[in-house]
């Protein structure tokens, strides 16, 4: 009965029942990222799944990663915009905005689609606050505060450059800090120590 109760639908009912459950079910040990539940010898991790959203420069992007224990992106989707800014010769910020708001929809329907889960199985939305074009930001933002807002999900802001350096932990857990980053992404490139 406990492991069919610690698996999660939504996020915020399962930190209310889990609270309300404490002295039943055992000690909480984490519950950021995912959950670690120690109830005598035996530990249960439960999965969060997290839909991603980036909208910075010239690039809508979702993805939903499955935290447990290990981090899995289970789905991703991209459009890009290379091909409409390059008789431009850089991006243009307007024609940026406007793409993501005709894309980013349908790329979010896709990805959850091409998972086979709902709106309603996200335990969280993360999208990108920055740097990057303001109104591509706020394409971004708006759609994932609609989302999150309407669903009853957690938001949370990720910095833009701190992500791509985070990012190399998804397939290689074993990295260990201190470490040297090098970020090439346009007006950021950055070597971080």
């Amino acid at each position: 009965a406990a492991c069919c109760f610690l698996t999660p639908k939504n996020f915020c009912i399962n930190v209310l029942l889990y609270l309300l459950m404490l002295p039943f079910l055992g000690v909480l040990v984490s519950w950021w990222p995912f959950f670690i539940v120690q109830t005598g010898k035996i530990w249960y991790i439960i999965a969060m799944y997290i839909l991603g959203i980036e909208s910075s420069c010239d690039e809508t992007a979702v993805a939903l990663v499955e935290r447990e224990g290990q981090d899995r992106v289970l789905d991703e989707q991209i459009r890009s915009q290379v091909d409409l800014h390059a008789k431009y010769g850089g991006v243009v910020p307007e024609i940026a905005s406007r793409n993501h708001y005709e894309a980013i929809d349908a790329l979010t329907r896709e990805v959850l689609e091409n998972t086979g889960l709902s709106v309603k199985d996200l335990d969280m939305i993360s999208l990108t606050r920055g740097p990057g074009l303001m109104g591509a930001l706020l394409v971004g933002l708006s759609f994932a505060k609609g989302l999150a807002f309407s669903n009853k999900i957690p938001l949370v802001p990720v910095d833009h450059i701190q992500a791509h350096i985070e990012s190399a932990f998804i397939d290689n857990p074993d990295i260990e800090y201190p470490l040297v980053a090098l970020i090439v992404s346009g007006g950021h490139t950055t070597l971080f120590h």
